[in-house]
């Protein structure tokens, strides 16, 4: 089907049996998005269910503000430039050598 399906965590970790459930129901595409204070979770995450989805990732760490303070206008600018992961991991590599 071609209708987004959605889940939100209210917390930073999806468990092993939530990510097998969303499995089971179809899901193919993961997005991750933390506050910029749990970049570590976010890459913990993403390494964990790279195998089983399409994982991808948004990040709000150049405003260095949460998600939950952002306006709608930045939020869905962050979603429209989702990463895929490993380009999500690679740049926060070039940019903390660069920055």
């Amino acid at each position: 089907d071609s209708f987004m399906k959605c889940c939100a965590t209210f917390g930073k970790v999806l468990s092993p049996v939530q990510a097998h459930k969303l499995k089971l129901k179809g899901v193919k595409r993961l997005i991750f998005g933390y506050d910029p204070d749990a970049l570590g979770m976010m890459k913990k995450m993403g390494r964990m269910y790279t195998n089983n989805f399409d994982v991808s990732a948004i990040w709000m760490g150049n405003e260095n503000i949460d998600l939950g303070a952002s306006s709608r206008k930045a939020i869905l600018n962050a979603f429209s430039h989702s990463q895929p992961y490993s380009a999500f991991r690679r740049n926060l590599v070039f940019n903390k050598l660069n920055g």
